[in-house]
């Protein structure tokens, strides 16, 4: 990708959460596909899994609209970019857009058009659960390679800017009002 490309390509998507809101989703899908990197095993990480899993299931309702929002934009990059990375970036925009810091990404995720390319049994099986405890959240978490300062930040954070939609997860409205309140940038100020 050119200099050129990368700059159109950001304000895409730049323009997609402004104008859909789709921040939070974006993030989450960038959250997603990467949540099933495990550095203990050397397994998952960040190769568009979410294409191969069933989006009804559960853990990843809602993230299709995400997929189908940056569908256009992959086949107006396709051969330039593979879709982690494209997914990856539109959550590192989004949090940009949505006033949080600017962070430091790279290109160079590949596709996998099989589980077993990833050598996973099962796309999600990293993702914390809502059912979870706290032990095997920190376990989760420590297997991508976080420590809880980390946990803190991705759960709080995460949850801060998005909120709950009845027909994903059966409930509706903001995870914490606080965080509606203040906004991304004061919520991780806080933290």
């Amino acid at each position: 990708m050119t200099n050129y490309d990368w700059v159109n390509l950001r304000e895409a998507i730049k323009t997609i959460v402004q104008v859909k809101q789709y921040g939070p989703v974006f993030l989450r899908l960038a959250w997603h596909d990467s949540a099933t990197g495990n550095i203990w095993t050397g397994t998952g990480g960040p190769h568009s899994t979410m294409s191969l899993q069933d989006p009804e299931d559960p853990q990843n309702k809602g993230l299709q609209r995400a997929i189908d929002a940056l569908d256009p934009l992959y086949d107006i990059y396709d051969g330039k970019i593979s879709r982690a990375d494209l997914w990856s970036y539109a959550g590192a925009v989004a949090v940009r857009v949505m006033g949080g810091p600017n962070t430091k990404w790279r290109p160079g995720r590949n596709d996998i058009t099989h589980l077993s390319q990833a050598r996973l049994k099962s796309p999600d099986n990293n993702i914390p659960l809502a059912t979870d405890n706290w032990p095997t959240i920190v376990n989760k978490f420590k297997s991508m390679g976080l420590n809880e300062s980390d946990i803190a930040a991705l759960i709080h954070g995460g949850h801060g800017v998005g909120r709950c939609h009845r027909e994903y997860s059966g409930y509706h409205g903001p995870w914490y009002y606080l965080d509606w309140f203040l906004g991304f940038r004061q919520v991780f100020v806080i933290l």
